[in-house]
């Protein structure tokens, strides 16, 4: 990572794009307070966030990478894992599973996940992810990194999820290949090498000839049917 200025307002979704190895999940990591930056610093309301103590500051994020994980555990404490601190809510629970896709009774919240023969259920990739997502969302973090939230995800559930978090107002990172997912994020940045070599709003990168907006139309070309 090198030359990275900016600055993230309280409440928007910011998403992170470009190729593989651009330094998008690097960047979130060290926002998550899993790394700590070579050189420079980062700032939480004006604060270095050196000041903190790590612990604290990761009390404070909510985050979903691409290795997450089910527990051997109930669906219920599945998703409670996202804040031990507070009381589990049912309630609230089966409204997260709704909000990443589950129908409404779907899963049984005292179901356990595991080996089918110890009576538990097993997962496909797409619910796993879903379950990582409600266990993010249900603590009430001040930053929200989600880094290829959808990719399990049909478009329904994804639709779904990315509205949801704009109803929620939660400040959010967002890293995501499927740029369409990302067009109505409040700011895009374009990562390569390393350097955000792009930064604006989505209409504001398509209309000039950039990276994004080459990558937005073959994206939009490779999805739009041929009736030829």
């Amino acid at each position: 990572m090198e030359q990275v200025d900016l600055t993230i307002e309280r409440g928007q979704i910011v998403a992170l794009v470009g190729p593989n190895g651009s330094g998008k999940t690097t960047l979130a990591k060290i926002l998550a307070a899993l790394y700590a930056p070579a050189t420079g610093t980062i700032h939480w309301n004006g604060i270095d966030a050196a000041r903190f103590d790590p612990a604290h500051l990761r009390s404070r994020i909510a985050a979903v990478f691409q290795d997450f994980q089910s527990f051997s555990e109930t669906i219920a404490e599945n998703v409670a894992f996202g804040d031990l601190d507070r009381e589990t809510d049912r309630d609230r629970i089966g409204e997260l599973l709704e909000i990443v896709g589950f129908a409404a009774g779907e899963l049984d919240l005292d179901q356990l996940i595991g080996p089918e023969h110890d009576g538990g259920t097993a997962l496909s990739g797409g619910q796993a992810q879903r379950l990582a997502i409600a266990r993010a969302l249900y603590r009430d973090a001040d930053l929200l990194i989600l880094d290829e939230p959808t990719s399990a995800l049909d478009a329904r559930s994804e639709h779904g999820l990315l509205a949801a978090l704009r109803a929620m107002g939660r400040t959010t990172i967002l890293i995501s290949h499927r740029l369409a997912n990302v067009a109505e994020s409040d700011r895009i940045l374009v990562f390569a090498e390393g350097r955000i070599i792009e930064s604006g709003t989505h209409a504001d990168l398509m209309t000039g000839a950039g990276v994004y907006r080459e990558l937005y139309s073959l994206q939009a070309d490779l999805y739009t049917p041929d009736d030829s």
